[in-house]
């Protein structure tokens, strides 16, 4: 059962992508999200850095960056202001669980963009434990 909620849930989820009306007046909405994510870990704990990059959107004067530990759900903006290029290194993000991640543009009248195409993070295996030195880091994630 839990399989068949779990496509459900997908393909509704691919189906709302896919029906973010064109709004005249918006930036496009940005393309090629991708992440890379960074673990360091010590005697004291983990930290996580997620580093995020896409496609820059032409009419756009800066970017926004949403955040989530749940697919298609409860995004929380994790920017301050928007961002005047389309990078953005989070250096907050929780190392013990899956991350979910989508951007906007922001046009020059600060209207907003769709979300972009969303990009997940998964949970970091920290080692529980471990007696690792200070500065020790593994890249988690797929290619970029």
């Amino acid at each position: 059962f839990e399989f068949y909620a779990q496509a459900s849930r997908a393909a509704l989820a691919a189906l709302a992508e896919l029906a973010q009306p064109i709004r005249p007046g918006y930036p496009a909405t940005p393309t090629g999200l991708a992440a890379a994510s960074y673990l360091y870990v010590s005697l004291f704990g983990a930290v996580r850095n997620v580093d995020l990059d896409w496609t820059a959107v032409p009419s756009a004067s800066g970017y926004n960056v949403y955040r989530s530990e749940v697919s298609h759900h409860g995004y929380v903006k994790i920017n301050s202001a928007p961002l005047a290029r389309p990078s953005f290194m989070d250096r907050e993000a929780p190392a013990e669980s899956s991350l979910f991640y989508v951007v906007t543009a922001v046009g020059p009248a600060g209207l907003e963009s769709n979300n972009s195409a969303e990009v997940e993070v998964v949970q970091a295996i920290v080692p529980s434990g471990s007696r690792m030195s200070a500065g020790l880091s593994f890249l988690t994630g797929g290619p970029r």
